[in-house]
């Protein structure tokens, strides 16, 4: 049998848990393109307004659709990342066959930082991943609610 004491702990460490709330917030200033976002709980949706949800957002990629993107975004520059309560990491990617197709850029929306890929050649293991193995193109925050703002041109 619980104490009363106990149960309130519980209910209240679980509600702390699944009321996290997660947001992408979604800047095109290209002029032309849709951004999509695909990833395990959502496939692939058009997100022109950003995403928000009050669960984590795991193993997801974003992307603006010019016409020439896959559904996994190949083709096209990639920001990827897992919101999760306290241990969220987002970076850009440009590894085969993702590639660069307009300047991306991200950062966390409590000022944890982010990344930027602005031109083609954009640094390597910096600013976005270019091959497999690299480790230092990621932004990481511990905010149990991060949240992250993604700019296309």
């Amino acid at each position: 049998m619980f104490s009363p004491a106990v149960a309130i702990a519980t209910f209240a460490a679980l509600v702390g848990i699944v009321s996290a709330q997660h947001s992408v917030s979604i800047t095109n200033n290209c002029g032309t393109g849709t951004p999509y976002m695909n990833g395990p709980s959502t496939g692939l949706i058009a997100i022109p307004n950003g995403y928000s949800t009050a669960g984590d957002m795991t193993g997801w990629i974003i992307f603006l659709q010019t016409g020439a993107c896959g559904a996994q975004g190949e083709g096209c520059l990639i920001v990827e990342g897992t919101l999760n309560g306290g241990y969220s990491d987002v970076d850009i990617s440009r590894i085969p066959p993702n590639t660069f197709n307009v300047a991306t850029s991200f950062s966390y929306t409590d000022g944890d930082g982010g990344k930027s890929c602005a031109t083609a050649d954009c640094a390597c293991d910096s600013d976005a991943y270019c091959t497999s193995g690299q480790s230092g193109a990621i932004a990481s925050s511990p905010d149990p609610a991060a949240s992250i703002e993604i700019t296309f041109c």
